[in-house]
C-alpha cells in the first residue's frame, strides 16, 4: 500500500479460490466463478455449482432412446427389447433366436421392433397365453339346456351340427332368473366358451307374521316360497281369517288371491239398521257404539334403483264407523292412503271415534323403505390346481367356501359344487351365487384344474440286431394320443 505498512492482494483468486467451488478467473480485477462441465453456477450465490440435468433437453445429450442423469454427467440406455452395439447404438434384440421366443412347439416366433409375437400354422389358433397353439376343432358338441332353461341355437354351415362361431341363446323359464352368460359361443377349439349359465328360482315376497295366528309353512314369512307353493293361515281360538286363509305363489311372484292373511276376533261388532214395525214416531235412546279399527299389515318396501323416493299405497283400515266422518290420521295425509316417501321409517296412526261417546280405538301402520343394495363377497377362493396320482381316477377336492354379506337376509345360496366332491381330471368351474330377499345377487367364481396322472413312458423293446435297417416300432403311451417311435 502507499503507506508501506499494509499488503494488497494482487490476485483475489489466489486467496481461497476467490470463494468459488470449481474455477475462479479475474474480470476487471474482480473474481468470477465458473463450473466444470456437467455443472452450472448456483444463481443464488454465484459461487457454488449444482448438477446440470442434461436429460431435460435433447440438445444437451446425444442419446438415441433413453437418457439417465448422473452427478455431473449422464448415461444413455436402450428401451426394453433393444441392446447396444459396439458403436453405442440401440439395435433390436431378436427374441426368436433363443428358445423360439417362448412360443410353443407348434407356434412360430415373429420378431418385432422391441419384442416378438407368436403365430400358429393353418388349422391351429393361439390359446389364451398367446404362446401355445391349439388345434382347430370347429365342431362343438350339442349344447344342453341348463335346468329350468330353454336354448335356441344358430346354425353355421349345417342344419343340425354346431360349428365354430355358432351361438346358443339361454333363456330361463318363468319364475326363474338367469345368472351367467345369456349367449354361449362355439369357439375354435371345438368347445363352448367358459362360464356357466344357471337358472335360479325366484321367490314371492315374504308374508307378514299375523297377530293372533300363524302362517304355515314357516318359509312363508321368510321369503322362501317359490312358484306354485301354498301358504295357509291358522288363527288362534276366538279369531277367524279376515278374508281367505290360503295364498298361492304365482309364476309372476305375486300372491293369489292376495297377501292379506290376518286374523280378526270372532265377535267383531257390526252395526245394522233395525226395521220399524209401524209408521208411528217413537223416541228411542241412542245405541252406544264401541268403535274398533284394524290396520293393514306393516309395509316393507325396497327403494328402486336410481330413485330417491317411491310411491307407497296402503290398504284402508277395517272399522265399524264411518271412514269419512269418524276416522282421522296422523300425519293427516294418512287418510289419502297414498304418499311419496324417501328411504327410512314412517309411522301412520289411525284413530276411530265413536259417534255416540268419547270412546276411540287406535291402530298403527309402520312403513319401512330401505335402499336396495346387493350382497357383497367377503371371501372368494383363488383358482388352484390338483395333481392326480397314478391309478387315481378322481380326488375329493376341498376348498374354503366363499362368504357373503348382505343388509338383508341371504335368501338363497347356489353352489355348483361342494367341498369334498370327487372331481375327475379336467377343468371345473366352481360357481357360488348368493341371492338376497330383494332378488339381488353376488357371484363368486373360481376354477379347479385337476391334472391327470403322469403318463408312464415305456421303453420300446429292442429286437436283436440282424445287420439290416431296424424297422420302426410303435408303442402307444398309456392315456395319451401320441406314440413313441
Amino acid at each position: 500500500m502507499a503507506d508501506g505498512k499494509a499488503c494488497e492482494v494482487s490476485n483475489p483468486c489466489a486467496l481461497r479460490n476467490g470463494g468459488c467451488q470449481h474455477y475462479c478467473s479475474l474480470k476487471a480485477g474482480l473474481p468470477v466463478c465458473s463450473c466444470r462441465e456437467g455443472y452450472v453456477l448456483n444463481k443464488t450465490n454465484q459461487a457454488s455449482c449444482v448438477d446440470h440435468n442434461e436429460c431435460l433437453q435433447s440438445k444437451d445429450h446425444n442419446c438415441q432412446q433413453r437418457c439417465v442423469n448422473l452427478e455431473g454427467s449422464y448415461r444413455c440406455d436402450c428401451y426394453a427389447g433393444y441392446e447396444k452395439n459396439d458403436l453405442g447404438q440401440c439395435i433390436d434384440i431378436n427374441e426368436c433366436a433363443v428358445d423360439n421366443g417362448g412360443c410353443g412347439a407348434k407356434a412360430q416366433c415373429i420378431n418385432t421392433a422391441g419384442g416378438s409375437r407368436c403365430t400358429c400354422p393353418v388349422g391351429y389358433k393361439l390359446t389364451q397365453d398367446r404362446k401355445s397353439c391349439a388345434e382347430l376343432k370347429d365342431n362343438c358338441k350339442p349344447f344342453e339346456a341348463p335346468r329350468n332353461a330353454e336354448v335356441r341355437c344358430t346354425r353355421s354351415r349345417h342344419k343340425t351340427q354346431l360349428f365354430y362361431r355358432s351361438k346358443c341363446f339361454v333363456t330361463c323359464k318363468k319364475g326363474f332368473k338367469l345368472h351367467g352368460p345369456a349367449v354361449r359361443h362355439c369357439n375354435g377349439t371345438g368347445e363352448w366358451d367358459e362360464g356357466e349359465s344357471i337358472c335360479v328360482p325366484l321367490a314371492c315376497p315374504k308374508l307378514n307374521r299375523p297377530e293372533n295366528g300363524v302362517i304355515l309353512p314357516v318359509a312363508c314369512t321368510a321369503g322362501k316360497i317359490f312358484a306354485n307353493e301354498r301358504c295357509v293361515l291358522h288363527c288362534k281360538p276366538g279369531f277367524k281369517p279376515a278374508a281367505k286363509r290360503t295364498a298361492v305363489c304365482s309364476l309372476a311372484q305375486t300372491w293369489v288371491p292376495g297377501d292379506n292373511l290376518r286374523c280378526v276376533p270372532l265377535d267383531t261388532p257390526t252395526v245394522t239398521p233395525k226395521p220399524t214395525a209401524t209408521t208411528t214416531t217413537t223416541t228411542t235412546a241412542p245405541v252406544a257404539i264401541k268403535p274398533y279399527i284394524q290396520c293393514p299389515p306393516d309395509i316393507h318396501e325396497v327403494l328402486p334403483m336410481g330413485q330417491y323416493t317411491m310411491k307407497v299405497r296402503m290398504e284402508r283400515p277395517t272399522t265399524n264407523v264411518d271412514w269419512h266422518k269418524y276416522v282421522d290420521s296422523h300425519p293427516p295425509w294418512g287418510k289419502q292412503l297414498e304418499v311419496e316417501l324417501p328411504a327410512g321409517e314412517t309411522i301412520v296412526t289411525f284413530r276411530a271415534r265413536s259417534p255416540t261417546s268419547n270412546v276411540n280405538d287406535v291402530c298403527r301402520v309402520v312403513i319401512k323403505i330401505r335402499e336396495r343394495k346387493p350382497p357383497t363377497v367377503v371371501h372368494c377362493p383363488e383358482s388352484f390346481e390338483v395333481q392326480l396320482e397314478r391309478n387315481e381316477p378322481s380326488r375329493s377336492v376341498f376348498w374354503t367356501e366363499p362368504k357373503f354379506e348382505s343388509g338383508t337376509e341371504i335368501k338363497q345360496l347356489y353352489k355348483s359344487n361342494t367341498p369334498g366332491q370327487p372331481l375327475p381330471a379336467g377343468v371345473h368351474y366352481i360357481n357360488y351365487i348368493a341371492t338376497d330377499s330383494d332378488g339381488l345377487s353376488a357371484n363368486c367364481n373360481f376354477r379347479v384344474v385337476v391334472k391327470g396322472p403322469p403318463a408312464e413312458v415305456m421303453e420300446p423293446r429292442r429286437p436283436p440286431h440282424t445287420g439290416g435297417p431296424r424297422p420302426a416300432e410303435m408303442n402307444r403311451l398309456e392315456n395319451h394320443e401320441s406314440y413313441l417311435i
